[in-house]
């Protein structure tokens, strides 16, 4: 399954296009997957978040930003900008029920405290310290 884009990729195999599709039906269809594949080349992607909200064990590239994120061997599994590496991390999870069954546990545990009632909280927390440093 391909998304986030109005047009359909062209690509030398078959997928399902989904398109642009809303949280909901993304929910549906991670939850419906086997391995998720995200391609985070300059920010981290909230993408890898959502796949493990839904137990899906994901693969993302090693760069700078995930890794602040994930960590080196955290829930996501960070592999090396290269076809081939990706496409190993890939099937190493889809071949290897017991390490892709690890990861969704991991991933499940990383997402729980990523509430936005924590997030609100922290924003305030640290607005009233800001503002008690400028008084």
């Amino acid at each position: 399954m391909l998304f986030g884009n109005l047009d359909p990729p062209d690509a030398p195999f078959p997928y399902e296009h989904v398109g642009v599709a809303g949280g909901e039906e993304l929910a549906w269809l991670y939850s419906q997957a086997t391995v998720g594949l995200c391609l985070s080349l300059t920010n981290y992607s909230t993408v890898p978040l959502e796949m493990l909200a839904c137990g899906l064990a994901c693969v993302d590239l090693d760069l700078p930003s995930p890794r602040s994120v994930y960590g080196a061997d955290g829930a996501v599994e960070l592999v090396p900008f290269d076809p081939s590496a990706l496409a190993a991390a890939v099937e190493r999870l889809l071949d290897h029920p017991a390490d892709r069954e690890r990861r969704s546990r991991a991933g499940l545990e990383f997402v729980a405290p990523r509430t936005w009632e924590r997030a609100a909280g922290q924003v305030e927390s640290e607005l009233r310290r800001a503002l008690a440093l400028r008084a």
